[in-house]
C-alpha cells in the first residue's frame, strides 16, 4: 500500500509521492508507475503527467533479495489481488535496532496483516515499554527462546527464489541465543503464507521455545485456548492482555477478525504443545494487536504454520498442516483432498514445492 515495514525504530512511513513523480518525469522508467496515484495531484499537474499513463497499475513488482540489508521481499499475485511479505535477517541496527531476527511482516487482501510495531508513536525510548516490548523479541513474529530477547546479531540468508506460483526464502541465525541455531523457511503463495521453523541446541540442553505471531485485527480466538490465564514470567509478557490458554497434542486453528474479513493461522500438532492468544501493544499501550503464542519444550523444536487470509470470511481452503520428515518442510492438506508439499534441504541447498491431487496426479510448483 506504499508504506514501508516498521523494522527497528520506524513508524508507518508512506512513499514520498512527489519524489516519484519527479523521478518518472525525468527518467520515464515504468517501474515508477506502480506507486504513482491514478488521479491528478499537484505534482502530476506541475510535471505534465497524464492521469493514467499507459501501464499505470500494471507495472508488476517482482520479489527481491536485499542481501546487504538482510531483507527478503516476497511478492505474488493471485485472483484475490497482490500480496507481499518481508523477512528480515540482516545486521543488527545498533541503538535503533530491534531483537527481531527471522521476523516478518505480511500484507494481503489490501491490508496490513502480519505486524511489526516499530516504536511507540510517543518515542518512548527511556520507558520500560520500549525495552520490554518494542525492541524485545516478544513483540515480533519470530521464535522466543527461554522467554528472553535475542542478542543483537546478524543472520544468514541461505536461499531465495520466485516464479509465477510462489516466492520463497530460507534464512538462519546461529548466535541469537547461546548454543541455539534457528532456521526459518517462508513461502508466499497467492492465497496464504507458509512458515516453517527448526531450532536446536547444539549441546543438547533443553529450552522453552515460543512461536509468536501478531496480526492486525479486532479480535482473536481459538478452540484450543478456552481458559483465561496468565503467560507467566517472560520479557514483555506483562503487556499482553485478554489471555486465553490451552494445551493440545493436535493441530490447532486460530482465527483473527479483520473488519469484514478474517485470518486463520493453522499450526501443526505435536505432543505437549501449549497455545495462548491475547492482544499485545501497537502504536501505544491503548492500541491492541491480536497475537498468538505456541509453546514447545526440549533440546530442539519444530513449528509449521499456514497463515490464510479469508476475504469476506469465505470458507477456509485448508484442513490440516503437518511437518514433512527430516527436512525443513511442511505438508498443507486442502479441503478438496489435494495436498501441497514444500521442503528445503539445507545440505543440498534445494527447495521443492509439489501439488498432489486427490486422484494421484502431481504438479511441480517449483
Amino acid at each position: 500500500d506504499g508504506t514501508l515495514p516498521r523494522f527497528g525504530d520506524a513508524l508507518t512511513t508512506g512513499t514520498q509521492g512527489h519524489r516519484y513523480e519527479t523521478a518518472y518525469s525525468y527518467w520515464k522508467d515504468p517501474a515508477f508507475l506502480a506507486v504513482l496515484p491514478e488521479g491528478p495531484t499537484w505534482d502530476s499537474i506541475l510535471l505534465g503527467r497524464d492521469q493514467t499513463p499507459s501501464g499505470i497499475r500494471t507495472s508488476r513488482q517482482e520479489s527481491e533479495l536485499k542481501e546487504g540489508a538482510g531483507h527478503a521481499i516476497l511478492r505474488v499475485n493471485g485472483d484475490g489481488g497482490a500480496s507481499s511479505a518481508v523477512l528480515t535477517f540482516g545486521p543488527f541496527g545498533g541503538f535503533h535496532g530491534h531483537f527481531d531476527k527471522l521476523s516478518f511482516v505480511y500484507f494481503a487482501m489490501g491490508k496490513e496483516l502480519g505486524y511489526d510495531p516499530g516504536r511507540a508513536r510517543s518515542q518512548a525510548y527511556r520507558l520500560p515499554i520500549h525495552r520490554n516490548w518494542y525492541r524485545s523479541t516478544t513483540s515480533h513474529n519470530t521464535v522466543l527462546v527461554d522467554r528472553q530477547s535475542q542478542e543483537g546479531v546478524e543472520g544468514i540468508g541461505e536461499f531465495f527464489a520466485h516464479n509465477e506460483n510462489l516466492a520463497v526464502t530460507v534464512a538462519r541465525v546461529d548466535s541469537a541465543y547461546e548454543g541455539v541455531s534457528h532456521r526459518r523457511m517462508f513461502v508466499l503463495r497467492p492465497d496464504y503464507a507458509v512458515v516453517v521453523d527448526q531450532l536446536e541446541d547444539r549441546s543438547g540442553s533443553e529450552h522453552t521455545f515460543d512461536w509468536l505471531y501478531h496480526n492486525v485485527g479486532e479480535g482473536i480466538a481459538s478452540d484450543a485456548a478456552p481458559t483465561q490465564g496468565m503467560l507467566g514470567e517472560g520479557q514483555g509478557f506483562e503487556l499482553v492482555d485478554g489471555i486465553r490458554k490451552g494445551a493440545t497434542d493436535d493441530g490447532c486453528r486460530v482465527t483473527i477478525d479483520v473488519s469484514s474479513d478474517a485470518v486463520d493461522i493453522l499450526m501443526d500438532g505435536q505432543a505437549g504443545s501449549e497455545i495462548a492468544v491475547g492482544t499485545g501493544v501497537g502504536e501505544s499501550i491503548l492500541d491492541r494487536i491480536p497475537m498468538m503464542m505456541v509453546t514447545r519444550r526440549g533440546a530442539a523444536a519444530r513449528f509449521a504454520a499456514v497463515i490464510e487470509p479469508r476475504k469476506d470470511r469465505q470458507a477456509s481452503s485448508i484442513s490440516e498442516v503437518s511437518i514433512l520428515g527430516d527436512v525443513l518442510g511442511i505438508a498443507v492438506v486442502k479441503t478438496d483432498g489435494s495436498r501441497e508439499e514444500y521442503g528445503f534441504s539445507p545440505e543440498k541447498g534445494r527447495f521443492e514445492a509439489v501439488r498432489r491431487e486427490a486422484g494421484g496426479a502431481s504438479t511441480r510448483l517449483y
